[in-house]
C-alpha cells in the first residue's frame, strides 16, 4: 500500500484510514465485501527523532472473513501491522510477473520469504499481488516494501487459495505451489521479474 509522502514535524501516536469499499476476486467471481466499521485507527510502534518511513503490512488471513456460503459473502476486519524505519533501511522489492511471451499477468501472489527458500511449508514475510494495468500499475507489476537485514531471502511468484481455517468462519491462505522463485539479499532496491508458464 503505498499512501505517498508527507513532510509534517510532529510525532504521531495515530493514524487513522478511511476504507471506502472493497472487494473479493476468487476463481468463481467477483464478490462485494461488507466493511463493519469504515475507518481503522493504526497505532504508531515508538521511533526516534528525524525522519520515518511507515510501512504498513496488510495481514490477508487475519483480515478477510466468509461469512455465507451461497452466494459467497465476506467481510473484511483489516488487520494492518505498523513498522517504522529509517528511510535509509528501507527497502524496495519491484519487478513484473509475465508469461512466455512477456505478456504481464495480473492476479498473481508475490511473497517474501524468511531465508532463501521459497516453498509452500515455508514463513512469509510479506506477500503482494501483482495489479492489472491502471494508470499508477503496468500489467504485471508489483511492489513489496521491507526494511534492510543484510540477509538473502527468497522472493516467489506463487499459486495460492483461501480455505476455511479452525474457526467456522475464518480463512487463511495457503499457497499451492510456487510457479518461479529467485533469492535476493535486503541490502539495497531490488528489480524482480518472473515468468510463469502456467
Amino acid at each position: 500500500m503505498e499512501l505517498g509522502a508527507t513532510t509534517t514535524e510532529a510525532t504521531f501516536t495515530k493514524i487513522r484510514l478511511h476504507i471506502g469499499a472493497a472487494t473479493v476476486v476468487t476463481a468463481a467471481g467477483t464478490y462485494e465485501c461488507e466493511i463493519p466499521s469504515k475507518k481503522l485507527d493504526l497505532l504508531m510502534p515508538k521511533y526516534g527523532a528525524g525522519k520515518v518511513d511507515m510501512i504498513m503490512d496488510f495481514d490477508v488471513n487475519s483480515s478477510l472473513l466468509k461469512t455465507g456460503e451461497t452466494p459467497p459473502r465476506y467481510m473484511l476486519k483489516p488487520v494492518i501491522k505498523v513498522t517504522c524505519v529509517d528511510p535509509v533501511d528501507r527497502i524496495s522489492i519491484h519487478g513484473f510477473v509475465r508469461d512466455a511471451t512477456c505478456t504481464g499477468l495480473a492476479g498473481y501472489a508475490v511473497g517474501l520469504f524468511e531465508g532463501t527458500k521459497a516453498a509452500t511449508d515455508a514463513t512469509l514475510l510479506a506477500l503482494t499481488v501483482s495489479h492489472k494495468e491502471n494508470p499508477k500499475w503496468q500489467a504485471g507489476e508489483f511492489r513489496i516494501y521491507t526494511h534492510r537485514d543484510g540477509k538473502e531471502h527468497a522472493v516467489a511468484a506463487l499459486e495460492v487459495h483461501v480455505e476455511s481455517g479452525d474457526g467456522a468462519k475464518e480463512e487463511k491462505l495457503v499457497i499451492d505451489a510456487v510457479l518461479d522463485s529467485t533469492v535476493v539479499s535486503l541490502t539495497d532496491d531490488v528489480e524482480v521479474n518472473f515468468t510463469v508458464t502456467k
